[in-house]
């Protein structure tokens, strides 16, 4: 994106926050809507195809006629798959936000900065 349109960053981000809203992206994806105004612009694009990879490996379920989500089988390959999905758009996540700390500092705790698959301390 450059800069001066603004429009399309914008209405990225208002389609970003939908696929939140409707939990089609895992967190932190969900919430990089809020850096991509931030970062710059090679992040930017660092940060959609963390979205796209996601995406991609990760279809939305289709609903059924009741209104519930559908169940999607998934066997232990495609949850492997998944979870080194996760791993790597973690990374690139925080790689983005570390490149950039001066200016999204305040969020790098919520879109990657903590890790939630970390055993805790005792």
């Amino acid at each position: 994106f450059a800069r001066s349109d603004s429009k399309l960053l914008q209405h990225t981000c208002v389609l970003v926050a939908f696929l939140g809203r409707a939990q089609w992206v895992m967190e932190p994806l969900a919430s990089i809507g809020e850096a991509l105004e931030l970062v710059e612009v090679a992040d930017v694009v660092t940060l959609l195809m963390c979205l796209w990879r996601h995406l991609s490996e990760n279809l939305p379920a289709g609903v059924t006629g009741e209104g519930r989500r559908a169940a999607v089988p998934r066997d232990a390959a495609t949850e492997l798959r998944r979870k080194n999905l996760h791993k790597r758009v973690l990374h690139d996540i925080r790689a983005v936000l570390g490149r950039n700390i001066s200016r999204v500092g305040f969020l790098f705790a919520r879109l990657g900065g903590v890790s939630h698959d970390a055993p805790s301390a005792k």
